[in-house]
């Protein structure tokens, strides 16, 4: 009888350590399904207004780089960058960056058969994405869902409460089809922004000394009076928006 619970009990412990590591195996698999959600939570935070557009050389941009680095470290890569605080190589690393600084508003001009027209900058139109100091070429009028052609400047028409995605969307195309640059009805934080008169001259991301110069590309969002007056250009006309640099 002492026998037999002996070896109850023997069984019953045999059981209950399998039970824990088969437990334990089954914790330590990654789960490595890629889901919609996870992948727009990440988009999301490093395309919200909390990054202010992560420009270069500013803290926002380190901050989403610190954050990439914290999920590649999570993923088990191995990092190759700058040695952080401790020591041990990071997945930061510093380069050295020129910039470029305006002595002037930036300018709009549609000119055809040596006609120029021209709106300005804080009045009539503010910049929402720079790229370049100068850009210029073909006008052509889109909608919200086309591409605009290479070195093409697109008039997107569209209304003005249309969303951040689809804005991101058509200026995501834009550059992927090598476009410079889109005009768009101004939202409603723009118009504000303009009527208040507190505009100021936009500023160009640094750029790395060791590599080659980005192309040039603008996003412009115009009053609903200027979007107006520039859908009547036909589609020979160029137009080109420029600043004064130091």
């Amino acid at each position: 009888m002492k026998r037999f619970s002996r070896l109850t009990a023997r069984a019953i412990v045999f059981l209950l350590l399998l039970s824990q590591l088969s437990f334990a195996q089954k914790r330590s698999k990654p789960n490595l399904a890629i889901l919609e959600r996870n992948i727009r939570a990440e988009m999301n935070f490093l395309a919200s207004d909390a990054l202010q557009g992560r420009a270069s050389a500013t803290n926002y941009e380190r901050i989403a780089a610190e954050y990439i680095g914290s999920q590649f470290r999570q993923f088990g890569l191995e990092p190759g960058g700058d040695a952080d605080a401790s020591g041990a190589p990071g997945f930061v690393q510093k380069v050295s960056l020129k910039t470029v600084k305006f002595t002037d508003a930036p300018s709009l001009r549609a000119t055809n058969a040596g006609q120029t027209r021209a709106w300005q900058y804080g009045h009539e139109f503010l910049t929402s994405f720079l790229r370049s100091p100068e850009a210029s070429g073909e006008l052509q009028v889109i909608g919200a869902d086309d591409t605009p052609a290479k070195d093409a400047f697109a008039i997107v028409r569209f209304a003005s409460e249309a969303d951040r995605q689809k804005r991101q969307d058509i200026t995501r195309r834009a550059r992927g089809a090598r476009a410079v640059g889109l005009l768009l009805l101004e939202t409603d934080a723009n118009k504000q922004t303009r009527e208040a008169g507190t505009a100021r001259v936009p500023e160009l991301p640094g750029r790395s000394t060791e590599g080659s110069a980005d192309s040039g590309f603008v996003v412009l969002n115009l009053s609903q009076e200027a979007f107006m007056r520039s859908q009547p250009c036909r589609r020979e006309q160029r137009l080109s928006s420029e600043d004064q640099l130091k």
